[in-house]
């Protein structure tokens, strides 16, 4: 009876039919996201390309509208002639002159210093080498003692 019931139930299940226009349907589905998949694509390579075209239009700006370094002309310098012949317009104002700082004259122990050097020069290597050593040694500073300040009590 169970068999019997089993067989019916599988007779009836393996005769069913798809829906009248299955076919048309899914392929039309099949069609419409192909479509919309090349829409999205298309939208997706504009994404991409408007701000890369945007950059590069404004690099180019940027770029032309750098300031470049003048070259701005010597600057023109009248010169007043060193002698102005007699009835010329030339002031009779006194000129500056420029003053050229000349080095100090050198003082007796550098002269004393510069002819060990030249007479006697492993002296003066052994001279340097004492003063480093001296220089490299601590240096001792005597501790300052302040006295109190003697008062009248009229403060």
């Amino acid at each position: 009876m169970i068999d019997q019931w089993i067989d019916r139930a599988l007779s009836t299940y393996a005769a069913a039919e798809p829906m009248a226009g299955l076919e048309e349907r899914v392929l039309n589905r099949i069609r419409i996201a192909d479509s919309e998949r090349r829409r999205r694509s298309r939208i997706m390579n504009w994404a991409l390309a408007i701000p890369i075209l945007a950059s590069l239009i404004i690099s180019a700006v940027v770029l032309r509208t750098t300031p470049q370094k003048l070259e701005l002309p010597p600057p023109k310098i009248a010169l007043a002639p060193l002698l102005a012949p007699p009835g010329s317009n030339v002031s009779s104002k006194p000129r500056r002159q420029m003053s050229i700082p000349l080095p100090a004259p050198i003082t007796g122990d550098e002269r004393a210093l510069l002819a060990l050097a030249t007479s006697q020069p492993a002296a003066a290597v052994q001279a340097f080498g004492d003063l480093q050593k001296k220089s490299n040694e601590p240096l001792e500073i005597e501790e300052i003692k302040i006295l109190p300040l003697q008062s009248d009590g009229n403060e």
